[in-house]
């Protein structure tokens, strides 16, 4: 036990270490106080989101769901967070080699690389679980000893769903692409799936909260029919204890089953998940020359695309804009329907507004850029090249990703809903604004907070301090320009509400721009 207890520390504080800023005394506080902002942050958009899913819920009757449904999203945020750390940690790692050399049973070392993907795991469903349950307690209006305990045993027990479904997935994925000959291409393909298929399930399930507002009968079915774990849950914390019990078999047998499966033949498994196939169709050709900007960015487009979880981490945002501004087109008449049923008609420009920063808020290549570099940083600082070149490729790439798609869904839902041009032009204008901002924005905040030294691309793209400021401080600015929105649309019209929103925005990317035309070179050569 003492040699599993002191490993689970190392592997846990190895997924940790990504937001940690460097080992002098001052980058270690720097990365302290990162961790508690962070922390903070996702407790404050928790609360927010379980108050609001709490007053909708009462609506109907139905507090007593926010438990589970909390559950569900907690399970469906944490394995959108941790399903590339199993290929990472449990599969992966620097050190693997090493730790396999020791005199420490295989078990132990695959025992402790699943429990600290499950460590990871349960802070998240805490975070989230914790303040449902506050929120529930405060509608229902009674306090038992049994709910608290039933509470904190099903936080504890929840957590290992994801840590069960991520482990998984990256050994099926891990060992598909090792065999097949795109590999890049292969493992992005299937995370994507994946992601898209988490981001369904969740969409499907706001839907039926916010659209129409259903019965308590008819979210009990929804439950019952398609998330029958949870609806075990939602019993377990009303006092039946069988419940508990079969949800108890249910989320540990399987667990138990994987970890017993995975230790019989980890160092088979490993073995098997290493790519054995090589290329044998080298032909001597001439080098192509071209401009600095154009190399560095087909360099930078072919490391984007050969990063499996770079592109899933980034490229949702414009495939939900392909998909909503097609889907408009297809669906105007019952979209239509459903807006005069709400009596949104004549709002159409500001939930589009809204919605559209919330999806560019998740799109950003430039927030990990310099870290993916790595070890080979020292190519570009040694290369004859600007460093305001650098930094133009890195934002090109994201803009290229992006543009094409806003420019394509803006004209179809601007088609939809018969927007005026006035409308979609300042739509047009406050969505490219924004994507600007957010590119020149993602590369000021990894120049100042990079990591170099992860031992994979999953921590660098999932957990770094830089990937975790842009995506949770995104969230943050689309709830703040929502509220703004929503509550004054009333007042004020929406082409002055774009106005000021663009003004913000462009200003905010020029002054990005200046920072990184004055100390960009000089922060890019301490790293």
């Amino acid at each position: 036990m003492r040699k599993l207890w002191v490993l689970l520390k190392i592997n846990f504080r190895s997924l940790l270490a990504a937001l940690s800023m460097g080992s002098s005394s001052r980058k270690k506080g720097r990365g302290t106080v990162m961790l508690i902002t962070v922390g903070i942050l996702i407790m404050f958009l928790s609360c927010y989101y379980c108050v609001l899913g709490g007053y909708l819920l009462n609506m109907i009757d139905a507090i007593d769901y926010l438990f589970p449904i909390a559950a569900f999203l907690s399970c469906c945020a944490s394995l959108l967070f941790t399903v590339f750390c199993a290929t990472g940690v449990v599969f992966g790692g620097r050190d693997m080699d090493l730790m396999l050399s020791l005199p420490i049973q295989p078990f132990f070392i695959m025992l402790s690389k699943l429990l600290a993907l499950y460590l990871e795991n349960f802070m998240f469903c805490a975070v989230i679980m914790i303040p449902a349950a506050f929120v529930q307690l405060y509608w229902q209006g009674r306090i038992s000893a049994g709910y608290w305990i039933a509470v904190a045993l099903i936080v504890v027990l929840v957590a290992s769903l994801p840590t069960l479904f991520s482990t998984l997935i990256g050994c099926v994925i891990s060992f598909l692409s090792s065999r097949l000959k795109h590999k890049a291409l292969v493992a992005n393909i299937l995370y994507l799936g994946v992601f898209l298929a988490i981001f369904a399930g969740i969409f499907s399930l706001q839907m039926r909260l916010t659209n129409k507002l259903p019965t308590r009968a008819e979210l009990s079915n929804f439950v019952v029919n398609w998330l029958y774990p949870f609806e075990l849950i939602h019993r377990a914390i009303l006092g039946d204890g069988w419940a508990f019990f079969i949800f108890l078999l249910g989320v540990l047998v399987p667990f138990l089953l994987i970890i017993y499966l995975f230790s019989a033949k980890y160092q088979k498994i490993l073995a098997g998940l290493v790519p054995y196939a090589g290329k044998s169709d080298y032909q001597m050709k001439r080098i192509g020359i071209s401009a600095p900007f154009n190399a560095l960015f087909q360099k930078e487009w072919k490391r984007y695309f050969g990063c499996p979880v770079y592109v899933a981490n980034t490229l949702l945002g414009p495939i939900f804009l392909l998909v909503g501004g097609i889907g408009a087109i297809y669906l105007r008449a019952d979209l239509q329907i459903l807006l005069a049923q709400t009596g949104m008609e004549e709002f159409i420009p500001q939930i589009l507004s809204i919605a559209a920063v919330f999806i560019l808020s998740i799109t950003c290549t430039t927030h990990v850029s310099i870290s993916m570099e790595g070890k080979n940083l020292w190519i570009l600082k040694a290369s004859p090249l600007t460093p305001m070149t650098v930094f133009g490729a890195k934002i090109a790439l994201q803009l290229v990703i992006i543009w094409p798609a806003v420019l394509i869904a803006g004209l179809c839902v601007t088609i939809a809903f018969h927007m005026s041009l006035l409308d979609a032009t300042l739509l047009f204008f406050l969505c490219l604004s924004y994507s600007m901002m957010t590119a020149l924005w993602g590369l000021v905040v990894n120049l100042t907070f990079p990591k170099m030294d992860c031992e994979n691309d999953t921590v660098i793209v999932k957990q770094s301090a830089s990937a975790m400021i842009v995506i949770l401080g995104g969230m943050l600015l689309t709830a703040i320009i929502g509220v703004f929105v929503w509550f004054t649309q009333t007042w004020i019209p929406f082409f002055v509400q774009a106005g000021i929103l663009s003004m913000i925005f462009t200003i905010t990317a020029i002054l990005c721009g200046i920072w990184l035309s004055r100390n960009g070179e000089r922060r890019l050569l301490q790293i």
